[in-house]
Parts: structure tokens; sequence; C-alpha cells
């Protein structure tokens, strides 16, 4: 786990939560997809968005447990955390959440905006189409571990797959 410290973050994670919920954790495995809560979400917004747009934002809102718990347990905790594990952290939120927000938050009716303007929108057509055209999910972890800074390798890019919605 030394050598891997998205390992070691999730692990982390899972035991600070342990220790607080129980057995309840488990809705935090980053490996299952909590369907009891993107159906609740769905439910929440089906009059609202309709069916196929409601069961969408149900799942983009349900998809990044084990990232919402790692933002969590480090505001409660900070302290039990390393500079790796914040970093794998907080890698692991980009890659596995802010698409998934996005994506919500449009299905929602809220427009997307750069309001500190960092340039959020820069992307350039190759990267988009590559993006585009990759199915399923999975970041290549092995490649984000290359970005951590006590690896001494520099920043390289990162290679990210879309999602899909289950049932879509």
């Amino acid at each position: 786990m030394k050598n891997n410290p998205f390992a070691g973050c999730r692990t982390k994670v899972k035991t600070i939560f342990e220790e607080l919920v129980g057995a309840r954790a488990e809705a935090l495995d980053p490996t299952k997809h909590n369907r009891i809560v993107q159906e609740k979400i769905q439910a929440a917004f089906k009059e609202d968005l309709g069916e196929e747009k409601a069961r969408l934002l149900g799942f983009h809102m349900a998809d990044w447990n084990a990232d919402a718990a790692f933002i969590v347990a480090l505001h409660l905790f900070p302290k039990k955390f390393t500079k790796r594990e914040i970093t794998a952290g907080i890698i692991s939120f980009h890659i596995g959440a802010t698409d998934h927000i996005t994506a919500a938050s449009t299905i929602n009716g809220f427009h997307i905006e750069d309001p500190f303007e960092v340039g959020i929108f820069r992307k350039t057509a190759k990267q988009n189409q590559k993006i585009a055209t990759e199915p399923g999910v999975v970041a290549d972890l092995s490649r984000l571990q290359e970005r951590l800074p006590s690896q001494g390798k520099g920043k390289k890019p990162v290679t990210r797959r879309r999602a899909s919605a289950p049932g879509s």
C-alpha cells in the first residue's frame, strides 16, 4: 500500500467512515454503485425533469460516492492524511467527480460558467475527440500515479474515459 497512494487513501477513508458510521460505510465503496441513492434522486426529480433526465441525474450524483467521502474525511480529519494521500485523493476526485458534477448540473438546468476565469473551457479539438470516442469508464491509475510529486516523474497527461449511465 505504501507504493500505491490511491489504495492507501481509499483504505484510510474507509477506516475513518467505519469508525464514524460502522457498516454503513460500505455505501461509500468506490467499487459499488449505490443504486438506492440513484433511485431516490431519480424519484425526487422525476416530476420536474421527466423519467430519463431524472435517471441520468441520479446516476451522475451517485457515481462518485468514494470521491465525496474523501473530501468529507479530509475536512473532518486533515491531519490523518499524508501529502501523497491528499494528492491521490484530489486527483481521484478530479477524475471521478468533476465530469459527473458538470453533467448533473447541466441536466438540472444550471449553466456551467468559468467564474474564476481559470480556463475550464480550454480543450483542444483533439482532446475532445479522444475523450468522446473512448467507451466505458476507468481512469488509468498507473498514469495517475506518475503524476504524484513524490515520484519525481513530473506531470503527465491523464487518460480518461467517459462513463455511461446504467441502462443506457
